[in-house]
Formats: structure tokens, C-alpha cells, sequence
């Protein structure tokens, strides 16, 4: 391989800032057999670092982050992205990789950490992300691929340059919050089931208040919030996101005041509001 960018950051305590265009030498040839672009390496987790990545790396073959990465507004391309648990957000990802082959593999998906608000975009051929695993998908938009959006229910199935690929052997869920509704390519005895989020906010809500929502007669989270600080004093809200069609617990909480759950609510379809009554706990007061 001609060249290559390391950056090791277990080195020293510091702060990187990379906004620069980096534009790699190389190129592919015979039909990707050989590949002589660089490689973009970022090293290290142990050292109190902050790598904030803005750059435009163009033309790279692989790219390695770790978990002190925070890719916020990057422009990359390449055909491998290793994430290593690093934020990858408001950021463009051009899949640049071999037919069959996704550009990110088993991705750390989030709403405010990991991946997510970033878009996908087709400059080569191959898949934009592997999954292995039931996926919640929040403001990720996918661009140039090929196949039909929505749930592929036939295993070994599915466009070669589909935007997910699904090699985890059996069925999984993804959930789109946001963004676009991917394609899907089904490896070997898996099937992908593809479903919308609908987001209901919980408004009202006093300073200090915790939400809760739980898959319907289980502990099992969908969603919450410890403490509920969007909008203004003592007019709180939080917006919880699940899957249309969803029987869901709900539970709202507040010290000195009345403990509120509501059993088996069918998550809509459409997104609304829940005006939150909280009363003051007389039994509680003094406490």
C-alpha cells in the first residue's frame, strides 16, 4: 500500500481537531481485485482524548476510528468503515465497497451516540451497513442503492447493493426513526422485517420527572428518560420513539407526586402528544 494516515492517540492528553480534505492516491483495479488506496488508522482508547473529526476524507480504502472519535459533519469514502463504538453524526458516509460487501459491519446504532443523522450514499457498488442483530436505525438517509425499501421476508434474498445487509441467519427487526426506509439483502436463513417508528411526546410534565415506557407485561426498556429537561419550568416534555402498533407500560414519576402507570397502550401510528395531569401526592407530603 503506497500511503497511509496513523494517528495514534494514547500518546498524550489532548484535544484533535481535524477539519482538512484529505484526497488519497490510488485507486481500483481490475474490478477490485487490487485496491492501491491508503488507509485512514486512528489508534489508541486509553488516553483522555477528544479526536473531533470533520474532515473530507475521499478516496481511502479502509477507515479505522475507536471510541474517542467523534465524527460530527465528516464527508468520508471509502470501503470499509470500522466504528469501534465511535459517534459517527451529521456526517456523510460514500460506500465505496466490493458487490456483496457492506461498508460498515455491525455498526453501534444510537440516538445521541453512535451512529446516527448521518447519511449513506453510493459511490461504488456493495452495501452500506451489516446488521447482525435487531437494529433501531435514528436519521440515518440512504442514497444510491438498489433495491425495494421496506421488509424482506425471504431469506437469501434481496439487491447486491441493497443498502442493509442482514447476515445474522434469522430474523431480525429494524426500526427506522427518521431518515429513509432501507433495502434489504437477506443472507443465509434471515429475514428482515422493516417498520417506521412513530414518536408520542409526553407533555406537562413537572421539573424532575422520569418516563418509563416498557414493552407491554415486561421490565424490558423500549424507552425513557431519567429526568425530562426539554422545554421550560414545570413544562417538560419527552419525545419516546417505538414502533407503531407496539402494547407498551408506560410509568411517570415524580417524588410528591401521584405515580402514574398506564398498562397495555397500543403505540400509534401516527405521531401525537399525551398532555401529562400530575397531582400532588397528599399521602406523600412532608416526605
Amino acid at each position: 500500500r503506497p500511503e497511509f494516515a496513523l494517528h495514534e492517540l494514547d500518546t498524550a492528553a489532548a484535544t484533535f481537531d481535524v477539519g482538512a480534505t484529505m484526497i488519497g492516491e490510488g485507486k481500483l483495479y481490475n474490478s477490485g481485485a487490487i485496491d492501491t488506496r491508503p488507509d485512514y488508522i486512528i489508534t489508541g482508547t486509553t488516553m483522555t482524548v477528544n479526536y473531533n473529526l470533520s474532515a473530507n476524507l475521499r478516496n481511502f480504502r479502509n477507515i479505522t476510528f475507536t471510541s474517542k472519535v467523534d465524527s460530527d459533519g465528516a464527508d468520508i469514502e471509502c470501503q470499509l468503515l470500522t466504528q469501534a463504538s465511535a459517534e459517527i453524526q451529521n456526517s456523510i458516509v460514500r460506500s465505496n465497497a466490493l458487490t456483496n460487501v457492506a461498508c460498515l459491519q455491525d455498526p453501534t446504532f444510537g440516538s445521541t451516540t453512535g451512529l446516527h443523522d448521518t447519511d449513506f450514499i453510493q459511490s461504488g457498488v456493495g452495501h452500506a451497513i451489516e446488521v447482525l442483530a435487531t437494529s433501531t436505525l435514528t436519521g440515518i438517509g440512504f442514497t444510491g442503492y438498489g433495491g425495494t425499501p421496506g421488509s424482506n421476508l425471504v431469506e437469501s434474498t434481496g439487491s447486491a447493493d441493497a443498502a442493509i445487509f442482514n447476515d445474522t441467519g434469522g430474523a431480525i427487526t429494524i426500526t427506522v426513526v427518521g431518515g429513509d426506509t432501507p433495502s434489504v439483502r437477506n443472507g443465509a436463513g434471515a429475514t428482515t422485517t422493516v417498520v417506521a417508528a412513530t414518536t408520542v411526546t409526553f407533555d406537562k410534565l413537572k421539573d424532575n420527572t422520569e418516563v418509563r415506557v416498557y414493552a407491554a407485561g415486561t421490565t424490558t426498556e423500549l424507552d425513557g428518560i431519567e429526568n425530562a429537561t426539554a422545554g421550560s419550568t414545570d413544562d417538560r416534555n419527552f419525545p419516546a420513539s417505538i414502533s407503531s402498533g407496539t402494547s407498551v407500560d408506560y410509568v411517570i414519576h415524580k417524588v410528591g407526586y401521584e405515580y402514574i402507570r398506564v398498562e397495555s397502550f397500543t403505540w400509534p401510528s401516527v405521531n401525537q402528544t399525551l398532555d401529562i395531569a400530575q397531582r400532588v401526592d397528599r399521602n406523600d407530603i412532608g416526605t
